[in-house]
């Protein structure tokens, strides 16, 4: 006896257009689909013109690419689900990319020339007219005898005034708006964007971009250029393998990005091999973040590092935001974490220390600024302590310092930057005009943190210098009367609960100023003692970390 059988009839143009909506959900979605499909074609030279003003939220791609034609086109609508493109050599492996502004526009059309072929042909994606077909799903096309290619040699027809560079011309017309296109604000940084994704293949094909957006006010932004490959410098390549559960190899290709007036603005992007296509680190930490190491997570997005990690095993899910989650991702996971540990923390923590030195040098430099106006302000209470400090001198008259040690200039001739190194009186800055101090002149310096010299910044004040040094003691601070010199411990538990915010390490350290200055200027019999301006000083360190009143943030607000 013979199973009976229940036909199944879909709903063709609502399950297409579902389908789609589902895996290009975003018009950023669409504009990357695009690019690719530009890139598929050969194309040298992709112009991408995204408008964004309420009345006319069009999106234009244009390329330089092979083109194609209405067999071409035949054969692509035949295989919708299906790839058409071989998978290694180009970007497409899903077959359904072509019809990517599906749901996120009422229309698109697409105009193409192949090369070799003299015809540009049309073909009209109306939303509304997919979605009311059931069957037999078919969409309009005719000939455009009015475009020309300029390497055509017919004169131009009545009424065309110029031949177009480009074979293939994608108009979407009026598309959704979403939260991801307010993400990319500025020509710039959606150059960026795709960068990441295609830059290996724009770098093989020599391929030139040039972005346009208008925003909602009619703003034009414009950026046009080529992918780059190290903006900083190249580390050695690394490749690691998994001999235990032979899940294959992962290749780090990475580099150092270079220091902007921003800071650190590397990319870091993470593929499969022998697929162009790449997903970045940010859409991976969406998808995949909670099984990363907290510690990798920080170092691959910290900006410090830029270029790309291939796994030969792990797959990129079909939506090109995320890896199919298997055996595989763990690998690839597990090889993200090793790199971070065994190389790429060593470069990390030279970074992150020179950042905060950075940060150090601007905290303590304006808080020696509000010290040196108390002391000014009051400066017959702590005459006494002055009085023991060195003298020195700073201005345009001062000594020469060793070469090794010029780190730098700022424009205030009341100021110097010097760097590590040796010369000077012992590295602390003190110098002398004729052999004598000058009496009525106190320099202020800045010294780094973890007890290694670092950069110095001196400016025309009352001689006392702020140092951060990492010291396994039990006290806050120490201080040394005949340097005038307060180094913080950046070890003590009132300074790491800081938590690094600029805010609260001024005041911190402006507060044991205070209470060191009020200490020393006390007579040595003073009922004031050393223990008691230490705990002091714990008190209030303890309001910095709870009270929002002395500069802590309250949770939720």
């Amino acid at each position: 006896m013979l199973d009976e059988t229940t036909k199944i009839k879909l709903h063709i143009g609502r399950v297409l257009i579902d389908h789609i909506a589902e895996r290009y959900s975003r018009i950023i979605d669409i504009v990357y689909e695009l690019f690719q499909n530009s890139i598929d074609a050969e194309a040298k030279l992709v112009v991408l013109d995204l408008d964004q003003r309420k009345k006319s939220r069009n999106l234009t791609v244009w390329d330089d690419g092979i083109g194609f034609d209405q067999r071409k086109a035949s054969h692509i609508f035949s295989k919708v689900g299906q790839s058409v493109k071989k998978e290694g050599k180009y970007f497409g492996k899903h077959g359904i990319g072509f019809f990517a502004s599906l749901g996120k526009c009422e229309e698109f059309v697409v105009i193409s020339c192949a090369k070799g072929s003299t015809e540009y042909r049309e073909w009209t994606f109306n939303t509304a007219e997919i979605l009311a077909t059931a069957d037999n799903l078919a969409v309009r096309t005719r000939s455009r005898p009015d475009i020309i290619h300029v390497s055509d040699t017919r004169p131009l027809p009545r009424g065309v005034k110029e031949k177009v560079s480009w074979r293939t011309h994608v108009y979407v017309r009026n598309f959704t708006n979403d939260v991801k296109k307010s993400l990319l604000p500025t020509a710039e940084k959606l150059f960026e964007e795709i960068e990441q994704r295609f830059g290996q293949k724009m770098r093989e094909n020599d391929v030139a971009i040039s972005v346009r957006l208008i925003d909602e006010k009619g703003k034009p932004d414009t950026k046009t250029d080529k992918a780059r490959k190290f903006t900083g410098q190249e580390l050695p390549s690394l490749t690691l393998e998994d001999v235990k559960k032979k899940r294959g190899s992962v290749a780090f290709n990475m580099g150092l990005a270079r220091k902007t007036q921003k800071g650190y603005e590397g990319k870091v992007v993470i593929g499969e091999m022998g697929n162009i296509s790449r997903v970045t680190m940010d859409d991976f930490e969406q998808s995949h973040g909670r099984a990363v190491a907290k510690s990798a997570l920080e170092m691959l997005t910290s900006g410090i590092f830029e270029g790309e990690i291939l796994s030969q095993t792990a797959k990129i899910h079909p939506n090109r935001r995320s890896f199919v989650d298997d055996d595989h991702l763990l690998w690839l996971v597990e090889a993200m974490e090793q790199w971070c540990a065994k190389h790429g923390k060593k470069y990390f923590d030279e970074v992150r220390d020179d950042r905060e030195d950075e940060r150090l040098q601007k905290a303590g430099l304006e808080s020696m600024r509000n010290i040196a106006e108390i002391l000014k302000e009051f400066e017959p209470l702590f005459q006494p302590v002055l009085a023991d400090i060195k003298k020195g001198t700073v201005g345009d008259e001062h000594a020469a310092l060793a070469k090794s040690r010029i780190e730098g200039k700022q424009p205030e001739k009341s100021k110097s930057t010097e760097g590590e190194g040796g010369g000077g009186d012992n590295g602390h800055g003190s110098d002398k005009r004729g052999g004598q101090p000058r009496a009525d002149h106190h320099p202020l310096t800045v010294t780094g943190p973890k007890g290694k010299r670092r950069t110095i910044v001196r400016d025309d004040s009352k001689g006392l210098q702020l140092a951060y040094m990492a010291m396994e003691i039990d006290e806050p601070y120490v201080f040394e009367r005949q340097f005038g010199r307060l180094t913080i411990n950046t070890l003590h538990p009132d300074w790491v609960n800081c938590e690094g915010d600029e805010r609260k390490w001024k005041q911190y350290q402006e507060l044991a100023w205070m209470v060191v200055l009020a200490r020393e200027g006390f007579p040595a019999d003073a009922s004031i003692c050393e223990s008691q301006a230490r705990d002091t000083l714990h008190l209030v360190a303890h309001l910095l970390r709870i009270s929002s009143m002395f500069g802590a943030v309250r949770k939720g607000k």
